[in-house]
């Protein structure tokens, strides 16, 4: 795994072509031979080149996309091909069985690790598609690309009848008649997201996955729907507000994070907003505290994406994903209350009516999806 494609694609070209012995290889990459045979790992990889398309973006932290290449010869558990779907056009929810800190759900669109919403325990991944089987190492990872839905039928009936709405896979579905896979994996992320409900079942959260309340209200389902739109576009750094940037970073000079802190406001020192400080001469100006503060499940976000870059030159790329990261969201509706991506959106308690969501009408997120896999 490596920061920059680059980076991993040579790594993986030495280890291939270079001539030089397994053991000076094991000693150079750190290898031993547990669940893999460096030496017919080797062999195996020079039979063929299909390992050079194997190089993918996979979440190692929250926000925190590196490569890793996803090849069986590679990887010791690859997770099979429930998590080589999320190689294709995919979405999934990350959550915990249970855990030690808050609770906390993330939108993913990529291969993922074990750690992404919690430090202690292992993190779950829930697609929203299942693509047909074909993952190997000598042959692209999918035949003919084709997908089913991961949604349980059963949580999809149950749902759809309260609503009186029909059930449709299909992308062309008209909203106003039917429900999609899509729209049901945004409505669950809104209500994962709701401070009310994050609080009211804070205990509960901790020690099993996730409980939800369902409702009959059609404009009450399609007002989550699209709450839950804009903040899994926020989460995957894919939404256009991300771009109206409100930080500053103007100093010049190398570029290294070497340490990382927090400076709020103080006009008698000249600090007019608050700056997150790479080094002693540079940093991010205009962050506000409640970002550099904001947690998913144990990890301090912004504060670990900086200090997991310790020692390195941030290249433009780097510096744009951090400001990308403090930027404010669309401006908040009636029903929605102010927010950062890093602060997530969510429905206010009073978008939620409790008679329209009934503690005793509830699902389960693991009982919503067919299949559910571990982080790698």
């Amino acid at each position: 795994m490596a920061f920059e494609r680059e980076t991993l694609e040579r790594r993986i070209h030495e280890f291939v072509e270079n001539t030089d012995s397994v053991l000076d290889k094991k000693e150079r990459f750190q290898l031993r031979d547990n669940e893999w045979n460096v030496a017919e790992a080797i062999e195996e990889l020079r039979k063929g080149p299909a390992w050079a398309k194997s190089f993918f973006p996979c979440l190692y932290r929250p926000f925190d996309h590196r490569w890793i290449i996803y090849s069986k010869i590679i990887l010791a558990r690859d997770r099979g091909d429930l998590m080589a779907g999320m190689t294709r056009k995919n979405l999934g929810i990350v959550a915990a069985r249970q855990s030690k800190e808050p609770f906390a759900a993330l939108a993913c669109n990529s291969l993922m690790t074990h750690k992404i919403v919690t430090v202690y325990d292992r993190s779950f991944l829930f697609p929203l598609y299942r693509y047909v089987a074909g993952h190997d190492s000598t042959s692209p990872l999918f035949g003919d690309g084709s997908r089913t839905c991961n949604i349980s039928a059963k949580f999809a009936a149950d749902l759809t009848s309260r609503l009186g709405l029909d059930w449709c896979e299909s992308d062309s579905a008209d909203p106003s008649s039917s429900v999609g896979p899509e729209d049901v994996f945004n409505f669950i992320y809104s209500i994962f997201h709701s401070p009310a409900y994050r609080i009211r079942h804070a205990d509960a959260l901790r020690i099993d996955f996730p409980r939800g309340p369902l409702t009959s209200d059609k404009k009450l389902f399609a007002a989550l729907v699209e709450k839950g739109s804009e903040l899994i576009s926020l989460h995957l750094m894919e939404s256009p507000a991300l771009s109206n940037f409100i930080t500053k970073y103007e100093q010049p000079g190398d570029h290294e994070v070497k340490k990382v802190r927090y400076a709020e406001p103080n006009p008698k020192a000249g600090i007019k907003a608050g700056r997150v400080y790479i080094n002693d001469a540079q940093y991010f100006e205009g962050v506000p505290k409640e970002v550099w503060e904001f947690h998913i499940g144990g990890y301090q976000v912004c504060e670990r994406w900086l200090k997991d870059r310790k020692g390195a030159s941030s290249p433009p790329t780097t510096l744009t994903i951090t400001r990308k990261s403090s930027s404010p969201s669309p401006k908040p509706s009636a029903s929605c209350p102010k927010s950062t991506p890093s602060v997530p959106p969510g429905p206010c308690p009073k978008l939620i009516p409790p008679k329209n969501l009934c503690p005793l009408n509830t699902f389960v997120l693991g009982n919503c999806f067919q299949n559910r896999i571990q982080g790698a």
